[in-house]
């Protein structure tokens, strides 16, 4: 592979310490790696005769973006149940009826794995578009032995393929119909036989920690077992009601605790002590018209904010990152500096990736070129696909000319 020069950016945002952005930006990469990054004059010295060329004309510069929470792999759609809740039904009412979750279950477990494979790929590209380079999928639709792995089997692929999929084990997404009755028989199937089996595909382990969902107790079990088993863990916590879940996040060291709408101070606190990533998913509460995650309590404590688009079926049918990232600057609070880094450092962070999230010297090449000067216009042209050019690994892999 030729050394790649990306040259003449208005600026490359770094993201190296806040935005950290070099203005008259060039970008050296060899291999998969970034090898210098500076002002076009300081760089261009060090470019081999044999490197291939892009001249940016005035465009800037960004991390690849990272989306740290999606439900990627799954079969059919909820569309009815969006029209359901326009017309006042209640996320837990139509969850007991048997849809939500459940619903994507049924249509998940029907579906063959090409099947599930294919529509995975096709949100890829989708994802792509929108200039993500890594994008974390959970499990969770399939709530069996078999379906479970196979979903995870699916997200390994892409992986395989280069794709950047990072796979988690979410079995605790909910409780399926045939133990609905004989919940202890479930939650020993997940730590006894899923957990194990589901090692060698994923690297997370999540659980659904909410009013309706998993109890401390239960989300517990499933932690010591994972921990057991050499997880690192994350949490759906507070989103529906105040049950713990930040307490939860702290005590057991999550490297990330996501939706966070209803956090108590003491779970914050424990966060913060633990490092554990506040990962916020504004185009839930946006969809669900529910609140927004209390961010200045999390600026108050010091937590670092990822954000992700939550991409599912029924509460987050967005695959556009930068939109959701728009909603949490409208809506949820946050400033631009704090948008642009939870959809890259800290994203990366939220992942335990070391490797990506910022521009530096011997970091991915994974690289998001704008068709634009400025960073802010991602929020300000709202919902406009800006996605000149995406490098990942240092191979161009979206281009929009």
């Amino acid at each position: 592979m030729k050394p790649l020069f990306i040259r003449n950016l208005s600026q490359a945002i770094t993201m190296a310490d806040g935005l950290s952005p070099i203005k008259d930006a060039a970008i050296l990469i060899e291999g998969e790696l970034i090898k210098a990054i500076g002002p076009t004059d300081e760089i261009t010295p060090l470019v081999p005769s044999s490197a291939q060329v892009i001249e940016a004309g005035g465009r800037c510069a960004l991390p690849g973006l990272i989306d740290p929470h999606t439900h990627l792999v799954y079969a059919g759609n909820r569309a009815r149940e969006f029209v359901q809740r326009l017309a006042g039904a209640d996320y837990l009412e139509i969850l007991k009826a048997g849809g939500g979750i459940l619903s994507t279950v049924r249509a998940t477990r029907a579906a063959s794995d090409e099947e599930l494979y294919l529509l995975a790929r096709g949100r890829l590209l989708e994802i792509l578009s929108w200039g993500v380079t890594t994008v974390e999928a959970k499990s969770g639709y399939g709530l069996a032995p078999d379906h479970e792995i196979r979903i995870l089997r699916v997200a390994k692929r892409l992986s395989d393929e280069g794709w950047q999929v990072i796979p988690t084990f979410m079995g605790a997404h909910a409780v399926p119909p045939e133990f609905k009755e004989n919940r202890k028989a479930y939650l020993d199937l997940v730590v006894e036989e899923m957990l194990p089996a589901a090692r060698e595909v994923s690297v997370f382990c999540d659980v659904f920690m909410d009013e309706g969902a998993f109890t401390r107790e239960e989300t517990e079990c499933i932690f010591g077992r994972a921990l057991e088993l050499g997880y690192k863990l994350k949490i759906h916590a507070d989103e529906l009601a105040p049950t713990g879940g930040a307490e939860v996040a702290g005590a057991w060291k999550a490297i990330s605790a996501d939706h966070l709408l209803h956090p108590s101070e003491e779970g914050l606190e424990a966060m913060a002590k633990s490092g554990t990533i506040a990962v916020i998913l504004p185009a839930t509460s946006f969809t669900l018209r529910k609140p927004y995650a209390p961010v200045q309590r999390f600026r108050t404590h010091g937590l670092k904010i990822a954000l992700a688009t939550d991409h599912n079926p029924g509460t987050s049918p967005t695959l556009s990152l930068p939109l959701a990232a728009t909603i949490g600057v409208l809506a949820a609070g946050l400033t631009v500096e704090e948008a642009l880094l939870g959809i890259t450092a800290n994203a990366a962070r939220a992942l335990g990736l070391e490797d990506r999230g910022v521009l530096a010297p011997g970091k991915r090449a994974d690289v998001l070129i704008l068709d634009a000067d400025d960073p802010a216009q991602i929020f300000y042209q709202i919902g406009r696909k800006l996605t000149w050019k995406v490098f990942r690994g240092g191979r161009e892999v979206y281009s929009a000319a």
